[in-house]
């Protein structure tokens, strides 16, 4: 989850020019009104708990947590940050191969700044080496690329493209000229086709972002979003086109103003958290929903919107020390929380550490045929859901 360190002042100057027009005009608005309240639910309400998968355990491929994952062809792809390592599994959680290869020579990676997975292809992307790693769909090393851009996520869009977030940064192209675009679409040898989404040059010297997710994948479709926009992208081979925008009210356009007035600062982050700016800060579309979280002043807010019937439920949950701001109560499993990595068709996949389901295994019938193979210290198990 992204997480503002400081904002930008330049930023929302942009943004008061070239605001959104009304929800009320356009047919893809999610029509919102926020307010900074409490306001959770069951679990069992939102999700249908479909099938608990426990990834295999060996020595050889402990994992520290997931903090990516991919689904492609029956097969769930993930990224460690801890170990730093990308790890396969087959659909019933049973161990095929892991990719552990820190170093500075050939097929090795410092970190890992984004994976992606083509049709035939798994890719490495470190950007700090500026490099891009190509390994074969059984973990077995191709080829290196260099991409010398400079970017904090990336996703493949299908037909040998790719699309990366340069965060507000600028970057130099191959013939010298400076690029100020959010988004750089490549070709499979990572030479860009196509930019879009400009930006203004000041920006990026006083903004300060820490790095997150900026695109989530069903199958094929691409999401997108990031800093200071209320529109939800869609990304292809066509390019960038807005999908969803996310009507926040009237007083998310005044508090633009407002901020812009204040100039930057400590004054403008006031006025913010006091008067309740809307930011969108995750978001994932199965084939009947599009979730999403947005903070707003001290409260973060889950949103499922229905798709076919245009139906919207806002949750809420107050930011508080020491607690994560929830707002459900998982009668379900008991698991905190249920973190979505990503989608195929109406699944949701998330997961949970095998330790939280061991705990909550007395008190939920659910997990009795689960908990009884798992051990505290085993790897943590994918939980399939579904959304109601």
């Amino acid at each position: 989850m992204r997480i503002f360190s400081n904002i930008s002042i330049l930023l929302f100057a942009l943004c008061v020019g070239c605001s959104k027009p009304s929800g009320d005009d356009r047919q893809d608005a999610v029509r919102l009104h926020p307010q900074q309240v409490v306001n959770v639910v069951p679990a069992s309400e939102l999700f249908e708990v479909l099938r608990y998968v426990p990834l295999q355990t060996t020595s050889d491929n402990l994992i520290g947590g997931i903090n990516k994952l991919e689904y492609k062809n029956g097969k769930y792809y993930l990224y460690d940050e801890v170990t730093k390592s990308v790890s396969c599994y087959n659909r019933n959680g049973s161990f095929r191969f892991q990719i552990s290869a820190l170093g500075s020579g050939p097929g090795q990676y410092a970190d890992v700044d984004a994976f992606m997975l083509s049709e035939h292809f798994l890719y490495l992307a470190d950007a700090s080496k500026k490099k891009i790693l190509q390994f074969d769909l059984s973990g077995r090393f191709v080829s290196e690329h260099r991409f010398p851009y400079y970017y904090t996520s990336a996703a493949y869009i299908g037909s040998d493209r790719f699309v990366f977030y340069s965060g507000y940064h600028s970057n130099t192209d191959a013939e010298g000229n400076v690029v100020r675009d959010n988004i750089i679409i490549t070709d499979a040898g990572f030479h860009p086709v196509s930019t879009s989404l400009p930006f203004s040059g000041s920006i990026q010297s006083t903004s300060i972002l820490e790095k997150g997710r900026n695109f989530s994948l069903n199958g094929a479709r691409v999401l997108f979003w990031y800093p200071f926009s209320d529109v939800i992208y869609s990304v292809s081979t066509d390019g960038v086109q807005e999908k969803f925008f996310i009507d926040f009210g009237s007083q998310q356009q005044a508090l633009r103003e407002k901020m812009a007035l204040a100039g930057s600062g400590a004054r403008s982050s006031e006025i913010a958290l006091d008067g309740g700016y809307c930011d969108i800060l995750d978001a994932l579309e199965t084939g009947t929903h599009l979730y999403f979280i947005y903070k707003q002043g001290a409260y973060y807010h889950m949103v499922f919107f229905n798709k076919s019937n245009g139906s919207v439920r806002d949750l809420s949950q107050k930011i508080m020390p020491g607690k994560p701001p929830i707002p459900y109560s998982n009668d379900l499993d008991g698991v905190p929380y249920y973190p979505m990595l990503t989608s195929f068709g109406d699944t949701i996949v998330s997961y949970a550490d095998a330790f939280q389901l061991i705990d909550s295994g007395d008190s939920f019938p659910l997990l009795s045929s689960v908990v009884d193979s798992l051990d505290e210290n085993d790897n943590p198990v994918l939980i399939l859901l579904k959304l109601k």
